[in-house]
Formats: structure tokens, C-alpha cells, sequence
């Protein structure tokens, strides 16, 4: 019974039964059997049923509303007395950016989960972290300010995003050494969550003309790959273009064009042992926003951390 309680949380939060299913390894058919076992049980209709899609019922919702802070409570108590035995365990929920440049972070979420093998990281893509609903997840990773004052801001680091082409473009076409020169070469742009291209800029926030882009895409990682396929100039995040950088697979073009922001992970008040843990190990992590010749984390995060 206390499980098939717990079902129904995961199942509020994920939206769906095939969500569901994956998040907890069983298949769709028995999340809705515990399910259809929970309401038997309680005498209640917890979700509306249409097709393969479902809602939650007021009933279900405000039943949902209510467990997740006794599940919230049962889990830290049961994480504080691992933590207390020398053993860290439980589940990590995160959430990144469906769109933002995080693939550079696996390796130290790899570090984190190598140190504390008992803590389970469940990583979500989200389509917009600046709205995620509270209680839905332990960390967000977010670029740019904090838009919920409910929550807590924890820098990671500055993203510096910067021009770049790879050296195979730049010997064919040349390098642009001058604003006017951009004009004549190939650019990849980049499109925000509402559809709309995202404007080049110099530090002073003024906008760079740019020429009309020989592709468009909503994925910062694309842009990337697509530069050092030779389709173009793209603006970069310099950590994620600092291994193509020094190898020489890529240049840094126009340094006056730049852009820079905060990256925050941000959490809710009184965060879990688990929750703790992994911003202790990230947040201590040494990130740069060195020159080219010296951009990526150092040691990121260092394998000494705990």
C-alpha cells in the first residue's frame, strides 16, 4: 500500500503512464493495475482515464498535494540516518535545460554518482527551467537570472558565449577580423523557446548585424556541431568549445563579440542530505572563464572532491 502511494506521487509529477513506467523500471501495465489497486483501496478516483493519456481528478490532486510532503519527510529522515552511518542514498532529481549547452556537466554528475554510488540521478530535459513547479525537483540548472524567488541561487559559474568556426571554415573562407567583414560569411543562429533567432551582442549589450543564417536551430549543442562540420560561424558557450579550441579543431573569431551570463543551479529551501551533498561537490568545483587557451572547468570538478 505505502508503495502503490508512492506510485501515484511519481505518477502526479511525471504526467503519464509511460513516463511512470520508465521512471520506475516497471511496465505501464502494472503502474496502471497499483494504480487501479490504490483507488480500489482508498474508494476514491485519483485520475480521469482517456486512452493512453490521464489527468488527476481534484480528488487526485489534492490527495497528491498531501503525500508529497509525508514521502518529502520519510525520505530525508531515511537519508539523514544513511548519511549519519557513513553511506549516502536516495534519488536525485535534476533538471536541465532542454536547450542549454549542460553536456559538459555529465562528466562531474559522473564523479558525483562514482563517489556516492547508493544516490540515484534521475536527469530531466525540461523545455523551460525558469518554470518548473516546486517540489517536482531537488536542482534545476538555470542560465541567466532567477525568475522564483521562492527558491535558492547557487552560482556554478559565468558562461561566456563567444564566435566560433572551425579551422577547415576559416582556412577556406577566411576569419571575419572586422563587424562589417561578418557580413559576407555563413553564420548559424540560433532560435529561443518562443521561436524567435537570438540576437549576437557585444558586451554593452548592443546588437551585432548579423548575415542571414545558412541554418537555424533551437540547440545550442547543434549550433556547435554544425560549426565544426564547417556550415559556419556560431556563438558558443567558450566551456563547450574549449576542447575544439585547443586542439585546434576550432578558432575563436571577433572576440569582441561576447556575451556573458550567470549559470545557477537553483533548489528549494532546506535542501535533503542527498540534495546537499551534490551542491557541496559541484559548487566547489573550480570553474574557468579563461581566454581560449585556457577555457574549460579546471578540473571540473577536481577528482580529489568528495
Amino acid at each position: 500500500m505505502l508503495d502503490d502511494r508512492r506510485l501515484f506521487i511519481t505518477l502526479a509529477e511525471a504526467g503519464s503512464l509511460a513516463q511512470t513506467a520508465r521512471l520506475l523500471n516497471v511496465s505501464r501495465s502494472t503502474v496502471m493495475r497499483r494504480l487501479n489497486a490504490l483507488e480500489d483501496t482508498l474508494g476514491l478516483t485519483l485520475v480521469h482515464r482517456a486512452g493512453r493519456r490521464i489527468a488527476l481528478t481534484d480528488t487526485g490532486r489534492r490527495y497528491a498535494d498531501s503525500l508529497r510532503p509525508i514521502f518529502e519527510s520519510l525520505d530525508r529522515v531515511e537519508q539523514e540516518l544513511h548519511e549519519a552511518d557513513g553511506q549516502l542514498r536516495g534519488r536525485l532529481r535534476l533538471a536541465l535545460p532542454f536547450l542549454g549547452a549542460s553536456r559538459f556537466l555529465t562528466p562531474a554528475f559522473a564523479r558525483f554518482h562514482r563517489a556516492h554510488a547508493g544516490v540515484v540521478l534521475n536527469i530531466e530535459l525540461a523545455r523551460d527551467v525558469r518554470h518548473l513547479e516546486v517540489g517536482t525537483f531537488d536542482v534545476a540548472l538555470q542560465y541567466g537570472t532567477r525568475s522564483n524567488p521562492d527558491l535558492v541561487a547557487q552560482q556554478l559559474y559565468r558562461e561566456q558565449l563567444i564566435l566560433c568556426a572551425s579551422s577547415a571554415y576559416a582556412a577556406a573562407a577566411g576569419a571575419p577580423q572586422t563587424l562589417a567583414e561578418l557580413q559576407g560569411h555563413r553564420v548559424i543562429m540560433q532560435q529561443d523557446l518562443d521561436g524567435r533567432l537570438v540576437p549576437w551582442r557585444l558586451p554593452d549589450g548592443e546588437r551585432v548585424a548579423a548575415p542571414s543564417a545558412s541554418a537555424v536551430t533551437n540547440s545550442v549543442v547543434v549550433a556547435y556541431e554544425l560549426m565544426l562540420e564547417g556550415m559556419g560561424i556560431a556563438r558558443v558557450p567558450r566551456l563547450l568549445a574549449a576542447d575544439a579550441l585547443e586542439s585546434g579543431a576550432a578558432v575563436h573569431v571577433l572576440p569582441e563579440v561576447l556575451t556573458e551570463a550567470p549559470v545557477l543551479f537553483v533548489y528549494a529551501n532546506d535542501p535533503n542530505p542527498v540534495t546537499r551533498a551534490f551542491l557541496d561537490f559541484m559548487l566547489r568545483a573550480r570553474w574557468s572563464t579563461a581566454p581560449a587557451s585556457q577555457s574549460g572547468p579546471a578540473d571540473a570538478p577536481r577528482s580529489d572532491a568528495p
